[in-house]
């Protein structure tokens, strides 16, 4: 089969049919384009391969204040994210020029890419052509939603949904009796592949860290307290001639380069090092935690082999950082109202990885309209708990008298809830928008 594109941005806007000659069949190396038509050849086609209805891999349903549905998501074989689109029955006619908004992190919660924001589905076919239930999918390449140089990883996709022309931020996703749920959907994709470097800019100072692998490791520009973390963006490349190894990060003293700490390199969802693709870069966002224990000052950052010296033509990463003394607080704030509870449990055990102990500052009981709210809030994590893998937020809300949201605020509790220590306190200030 021959695809003809000529005018698709008019016939063919949402590109559903290259998406389902890609399912029926293989597209051979065979691509031309001439003026202002471009040709591409399928063969060993199979028509019941085409999907009759949409291929959601996975159903949201997710409800953007009435606005507009995303039904689901498919990733395809070629790690294109396929998102599926319809507008609400009750959705603001004519429409306001809908733009999403797309945030990529690790399974950690790091941030891995941030895709330029768009129309849901293509620029040539903005919301106000879709038609009254019609189902509409938008096509991100992968080289947009997790970004150049990219492992083969499952990551974790914040999405949501804001009209650029209002101030009022992204619209709240509605629960089916209409209560918000905090204005993004989180849904997990899974790229089986890696994408290309070539718009990878990469730096002069790459080391050829052993004699089959470079890495480069970017000098640490701020300092770090003890018990903190850095979230770094190291480089890989591994030579065809890799089969395996394995590296560790250490910390060295500044004077004579002594071991006086050492763990073991995060790597993405424990795959290891021989696992990964060859003769490309890859871009690992890693976050290496400083020790609690190590002494305030200034230290060597390695990243070494395990067995660095027992091994020949090794070049092992050293940088510079300076360790401060931690600013934590393990003892609660005086509050106003108490209320300790135990929030974000976890299912098997059931534990507490955050507790809400309660306001520092007293909520107002009577409220101006058009009046911004601002309270302070108490977090703790439980001494008998575990530091959260991820980073978590909250929502708060302040309710009418049939308790139903009228206004909100969504945020961090306070910091990074990924770097606490068992014991340790935050406080959060959150400002309400006024009521009107």
């Amino acid at each position: 089969a021959w695809l003809v594109n000529w005018q698709e941005e008019v016939v063919d806007p949402t590109g559903v049919v290259p998406i389902q000659l890609e399912w029926a069949g293989t597209e051979k190396t065979f691509r031309s384009q001439f003026w202002e038509v471009g040709l591409r050849r399928f063969v060993d086609l199979d028509p019941d391969a085409i999907p009759v209805e949409p291929p959601l891999a996975k159903v949201l349903n997710a409800n953007f204040g009435n606005q507009l549905i995303l039904l689901g998501y498919q990733v395809t074989e070629h790690d294109e994210l396929l998102l599926f689109w319809q507008r609400h029955p009750a959705a603001t006619q004519p429409a306001p020029d809908w733009q999403m908004t797309l945030r990529t992190e690790t399974s950690d919660g790091l941030l891995y890419a941030t895709p330029t924001d768009r129309r849901p589905v293509d620029y040539n076919y903005p919301v106000n052509r879709w038609q009254p239930g019609e189902v509409v999918m938008g096509v991100i390449p992968a080289e947009e939603w997790v970004g150049p140089a990219a492992m083969p990883d499952t990551y974790q996709l914040q999405l949501g949904v804001y009209d650029p022309a209002s101030s009022t931020g992204e619209l709240d996703r509605l629960a089916p009796n209409g209560q918000p749920q905090g204005q993004f959907v989180t849904f997990a994709a899974t790229q089986q592949g890696h994408t290309s470097d070539k718009r990878l800019p990469i730096p002069d100072d790459v080391v050829q860290i052993t004699p089959d692998v470079r890495v480069y490791l970017p000098p640490p520009h701020e300092a770090v307290e003890q018990g903190g973390s850095l979230v770094t963006t190291l480089l890989w490349y591994l030579e065809d001639s890799f089969t395996t190894g394995e590296f560790v990060v250490r910390w060295r003293t500044l004077d004579n380069a002594q071991v006086v700490a050492e763990s073991a390199l995060p790597l993405p969802s424990g795959r290891p090092l021989a696992a990964w693709p060859r003769h490309d870069w890859l871009r690992h966002v890693v976050r290496l935690r400083v020790p609690a224990d190590l002494p305030a000052g200034d230290y060597l950052l390695a990243l070494e082999p395990l067995d660095n010296d027992q091994q020949r033509g090794v070049n092992p990463i050293r940088r510079r950082i300076t360790v401060t003394a931690s600013t934590r607080r393990f003892t609660p704030p005086d509050l106003a109202q108490p209320f300790d509870v135990a929030l974000f449990r976890t299912a098997e055990p059931a534990t507490a990885q955050l507790r809400l102990l309660g306001l520092v500052t007293p909520a107002p009981t009577v409220i101006d309209v058009n009046t911004p709210i601002t309270v302070t809030l108490a977090w703790q994590l439980p001494e008998t708990a575990s530091t959260p893998t991820v980073d978590l937020a909250t929502s708060v809300q302040l309710l009418d008298r049939a308790n139903q949201p009228v206004t909100q605020s969504d945020g961090m509790p306070g910091g990074a809830t990924s770097a606490l220590m068992p014991g340790q306190v935050l406080t959060q200030t959150v400002t309400l928008p006024g009521v009107p």
